[in-house]
């Protein structure tokens, strides 16, 4: 993830660089051949155009430069939060989906609760007919009669 961010800010300085170095290297190799001055190399730093022709083209530049940076800014938001509300969408319709198997679940799951309501009655049932006949019991013949009921029941 940091690799990615370092070379979009790699690529994002060299663009930048790039945009104001070409129209100066432009200057350089396209008007300055010719030697007005007395030293070749004062002849770099001639520059070549009116002002306001080179005001109105690096205002041109910046200004192209400053709606570009807005429009890809506008278009990434709205790509994001679309792809969030699809997202949710896309859950809500899977939950929609799935809903005729979760009512199938929760109607099981209401008859295994009965079932063991109606289990628990019986132990209760069973505890107070043997605690009146004063029979003593272990757990485990609780559990073999209950087991044996179920079996009879079905």
């Amino acid at each position: 993830m940091k690799k990615k961010i370092g070379n979009r800010r790699k690529i994002a300085f060299l663009i930048g660089v790039g945009v104001f170095l070409i129209p100066i290297l432009l200057n350089l190799l396209v008007f300055s051949w010719r030697l007005d001055t007395e030293l070749p190399l004062l002849s770099v730093f001639n520059t070549h155009g009116s002002i306001e022709g080179w005001l109105s083209f690096w205002g041109n530049l910046v200004g192209t430069i400053v709606s570009g940076c807005v429009a890809f800014l506008v278009a990434k938001i709205t790509i994001s939060e679309q792809s969030k509300k699809d997202e949710k969408l896309e859950a809500d319709l899977l939950t929609i989906k799935q809903l005729p198997a979760l009512i199938k679940v929760k109607i099981e799951l209401d008859k295994i609760l009965g079932e063991l309501l109606r289990i628990s009655g019986e132990k209760k049932e069973i505890i107070e007919e043997y605690r009146e006949n004063r029979v003593v019991f272990t757990e485990s013949d609780l559990i073999m009669s209950l087991d044996y009921s179920m079996d009879c029941q079905q």
